[in-house]
């Protein structure tokens, strides 16, 4: 596991976009607090399994991480990313993760996420 912060929300990226919920879990601590913006928070390890249970494959999505800050044990992520649901609905958007970690792992994660149209996220990611 890596101590550099920025490294370590590139591998968390990629277990997203890998659907390895696990190995995300793996980089939390056992308290995670998650704050997804406009839904009640998933505390634990367990609840964000729960949340994220229907995610696979197919409907993991692809981030473009456009920028990263990292200062002291805060990390903001900035970028896009697409997805197709459960349902098979495209979706994409702009987000904003910021990571507070503690001892080389996430103790808390903030999302900001808004969809946006085709044309504007396309222009995010130049």
């Amino acid at each position: 596991m890596t101590t550099n912060p920025k490294t370590l929300v590139e591998e968390i990226n990629r277990t997203f976009e890998e659907a390895d919920i696990e190995a995300f879990l793996r980089h939390c601590t056992d308290d995670v607090r998650w704050n997804m913006l406009g839904s009640a928070p998933w505390i634990g390890k367990d609840a964000i399994r729960e949340a994220m249970g229907e995610m696979n494959p197919a409907n993991a999505p692809k981030i473009y991480a456009t920028r990263m800050i990292a200062e002291g044990d805060i990390v903001a992520c900035e970028g896009t990313m697409e997805m197709t649901d459960t349902q098979g609905k495209f979706h994409q958007g702009a987000y904003c993760d910021v990571y507070r970690l503690q001892d080389g792992k996430v103790k808390e994660l903030t999302s900001y996420y808004v969809e946006t149209k085709e044309k504007a996220a396309a222009e995010l990611t130049q």
